[in-house]
């Protein structure tokens, strides 16, 4: 019956869960303890990338080339435009330029992980694409990072934090 438990959590709840531990994590009450746990320990609450998140179809991308804007990196473009939709939506796009299957993955994976961790500093309201350039196949997930922060500060979209 341990899926019965989780019934009246919720997904962040699990998903903090599984850094704190089962444990410990069963005896907290809220997200806010939760966060308030992992702060005392020096980590960050963790995001889901869930399927809200992502741009998806056709017509989602293609609305991107006929009203949004781009941003050019040696790594990557960023492309932006914005929607009403109230969440902010990213698509990620590596053509087989970049390399085989493999190697797509990867970069897509790469790119993926860095707009997760930025994911919260984002105002809500944008759709955004990451286009793969060739040098990406040779960047590691810190630089990924920290090209994606560089874009989106100079588009003028990243809400800065105090860190």
């Amino acid at each position: 019956m341990p899926e019965a438990s989780y019934a009246n959590r919720d997904v962040r709840h699990r998903d903090v869960e599984a850094e704190v531990g089962a444990s410990e994590a069963g005896s907290l009450k809220s997200t806010e303890d939760v966060s308030a746990s992992l702060a005392y320990r020096g980590k960050q609450p963790r995001y889901k990338w869930r399927k809200s998140m992502r741009l998806r179809h056709r017509r989602q991308f293609r609305r991107m080339w006929q009203e949004g804007r781009s941003w050019t990196h040696p790594l990557f473009v960023l492309r932006i435009a914005p929607h009403n939709e109230g969440e902010t939506h990213i698509g990620f796009i590596a053509s087989r330029k970049i390399g085989n299957a493999v190697v797509r993955n990867r970069v897509r994976r790469l790119l993926r992980e860095a707009a997760r961790r930025l994911y919260p500093q984002l105002p809500a309201g944008l759709d955004i694409v990451l286009i793969a350039r060739r040098p990406l196949r040779d960047a590691r997930g810190g630089q990924v990072e920290a090209a994606l922060r560089h874009l989106l500060r100079r588009a003028g979209v990243l809400k800065e934090t105090g860190d």
